[in-house]
């Protein structure tokens, strides 16, 4: 089959881009099929969380102060 499966990179990937991308703890919860959230112990600015979509191939859903959720896009 070449269709496409949508699904989000695996955590191992994930862990891997955000310990090169930014210097503090995070967890990371995956929700469903298309849903990543990552949430901060510190700050994180919207370019940076911007810059973590672009890497991961996700689309920004919510971005606070401490919180990043990210969404697969292909839905």
């Amino acid at each position: 089959s070449n269709s496409r499966v949508s699904h989000i990179p695996s955590e191992s990937y994930v862990d891997t881009i955000l310990s090169k991308t930014i210097e503090c703890n995070y967890k990371m919860k995956v929700k469903g099929s298309d849903t990543l959230s990552i949430t901060f112990e510190k700050h994180i600015d919207s370019q940076t969380c911007q810059n973590l979509a672009k890497k991961l191939g996700l689309d920004i859903s919510h971005l606070s102060n401490d919180r990043c959720v990210l969404v697969f896009p292909y839905r």
